[in-house]
Order: C-alpha cells, then structure tokens, then sequence
C-alpha cells in the first residue's frame, strides 16, 4: 500500500499516512524505499510521514521525514 500504519489526526481527524525504517545501524546508515512507498508519498505528501529508527539495539532513536520521499531524501536506484 506504500505504508506500514494508517492513523487520524487528532485536530482534524484527517487520515495521516506513515512508514517506519528501522536499523540497528547508525542514523545515516542508507536504507531501502520501494517504488510504490515513493509513489504513495508523493501522492499524500501532506499527511504522509516517514519514520526512521536506528541504533534499535543499543538506545533507539528516531527522526521523522515528512512529504514525499523524492524531495526529503537522495535515492539511488539498487536495480
């Protein structure tokens, strides 16, 4: 579908759409995105956030991107 979880915003009750990525690698460690999470993002770029988790095994953290992948992060083709 081009995310992990469907939620509702608690001002308006609009449908927020949101993937996660987790490593146990650090915060810059590259990560895969599909073709249709790409194409979801760009298509609800307002309500779609994409979080990412690393260092999971030792202190987790987060940070948050938010709209369409294509403009929030560098991609390179692996296939």
């Amino acid at each position: 579908m081009g995310f992990d979880v469907l939620w509702f915003d608690e001002q308006d009750a609009s449908e927020r759409f949101s993937e996660v990525k987790t490593t146990g690698l650090g915060k810059f460690f590259p990560f895969c995105v599909t073709p249709n999470e790409v194409r979801c993002s760009a298509a609800c770029s307002k309500r779609y956030r994409l979080f990412r988790v690393f260092e999971f095994a030792k202190v987790p953290r987060m940070y948050v991107l938010s709209g369409a992948l294509s403009t929030v992060c560098h991609r390179e083709p692996t296939q």
